[in-house]
């Protein structure tokens, strides 16, 4: 099978094609929506839809009317067999219906974006066999979504789109998988900080960089696990003592001259005493870790004041975000396709996450299942299974409505 002209490995899928769920008269979508301004309504009736035949099992008339190969566009290794991660399609949505996700919500955009660049990933991954079963991995990541309608957080009268069904790869540099790991970390973090503010009110946060020279590439592995030796030397000094806990992850960027260039980024949780009486400046913090790096340089290092936290956690989650960002940003891995295998080799089963004093272990960053990344935490008894459903399309790169009354049974 060809993609973008270069030859890749054809992964199959064991077992026979799962049986399809039998169809179900469709139901009225019109909600009162919190979706924003400009999104078009979802509506649908059992008149608007044209009857459906009941699809034969064989793979070929199952993918009959998948828009990617009727346009003859050539699917990621491992898609052309993905048919147990898509919802069947039919014509029978409306013309006044949305077709596209992103217009029924606004608000889930970023999937489209995120989806596209998972098939970038996956064409690079499959260019080397090393990484073709990565490859086949990521290409099959979130080939389908169902969101369920429920009770919106900030308007109660209102409903919103909820994700409930999703296959997740959990490939490292899966660019799906790695924002929706961001959002899970966040997530934590909000729902521990009013434990963690009860026994400390007045507790202030600082966000830390910390950098070293850029490095070759295929030198990473060795120097970011000299900067985690690094950082234990650092917090067993005298001066890190006023630090009441932290986070601290690792990212990597690319440098102009195909380098490497690894930073942490740490949240530091400091009593409200640490801006009147034992105050470090940057100059110290630069010191303190020149020497903990055992470096005959001076680093670079950048130290700010993050607004004042509350309960709900208003002021510092944009400094919690920074921190629990992407480890490589996916522009850094589309540029440059040497470069990114060499980092998915050096960056190998490392852990790019740590946490310690009061903060430890707040994030569990250690637990990590498929229904974890559908953030389901705050999802109610009382919400409705997944009713609408959307496919990934290639040509638009855009997720595309689907049936909502019938769907793969996995």
């Amino acid at each position: 099978m060809e993609a973008d002209g270069r030859r890749v490995e054809k992964l199959g899928v064991d077992g026979p094609p799962p049986k399809l769920l039998g169809a179900a008269a469709p139901r009225n979508c019109q909600r009162k929506s919190s979706r924003g301004a400009g999104a078009a309504p979802l509506q649908g009736s059992a008149a608007s839809r044209r009857p459906r035949q009941q699809p034969d099992s064989t793979f070929s008339s199952y993918l009959r009317d998948n828009s990617d190969l009727r346009n003859g566009v050539n699917l990621v290794t491992g898609q052309r067999v993905a048919e147990i991660f898509r919802v069947e399609e039919s014509g029978g949505v409306t013309v006044a219906e949305p077709e596209f996700l992103s217009e029924c919500s606004p608000r889930d955009k970023p999937w489209d974006r995120h989806r596209a660049d998972a098939d970038q990933i996956a064409e690079m991954y499959a260019t080397h066999p090393d990484f073709q079963k990565l490859g086949g991995r990521v290409a099959l990541c979130s080939l389908w979504l169902g969101f369920a309608w429920a009770r919106d957080r900030q308007d109660a009268s209102a409903q919103t789109l909820k994700l409930r069904n999703a296959h997740f790869c959990r490939v490292r540099h899966c660019p799906i998988c790695q924002w929706r790991r961001s959002l899970l970390w966040l997530a934590r973090f909000h729902a521990a900080l009013p434990r963690v503010l009860v026994g400390h009110p007045t507790a202030r946060f600082v966000f830390l960089t910390l950098t070293r020279k850029n490095v070759p590439v295929r030198e990473l592995r060795t120097t970011l696990c000299a900067m985690s030796k690094a950082w234990e030397r650092l917090a067993q000094r005298k001066s890190f003592d006023v630090v009441l806990g932290w986070i601290r992850t690792t990212e990597v960027t690319r440098g102009k001259d195909r380098t490497a260039h690894p930073h942490f980024h740490a949240l530091l949780m400091v009593p409200s005493s640490y801006f009147t009486k034992r105050y470090i400046s940057q100059a110290e913090w630069a010191e303190m870790w020149r020497g903990a790096s055992r470096l005959d340089y001076t680093p670079v290092v950048d130290i700010r004041a993050v607004k004042q936290a509350t309960l709900s956690g208003g002021g510092i989650l944009p400094a919690v975000r920074e921190t629990l960002k992407y480890s490589v940003k996916p522009s850094d891995m589309k540029a440059d396709v040497g470069w990114f295998l060499e980092i998915t080799r050096q960056l190998w089963k490392l852990h790019f996450i740590a946490s310690g004093g009061v903060l430890k272990d707040v994030l569990r960053a250690e637990e990590e299942s498929e229904k974890d990344l559908l953030l389901l935490r705050d999802a109610d008894p009382s919400d409705e299974p997944a009713s609408l459903f959307f496919n990934w399309h290639r040509k638009p790169q855009r997720y595309k409505r689907a049936d909502a009354t019938a769907r793969k049974d996995r």
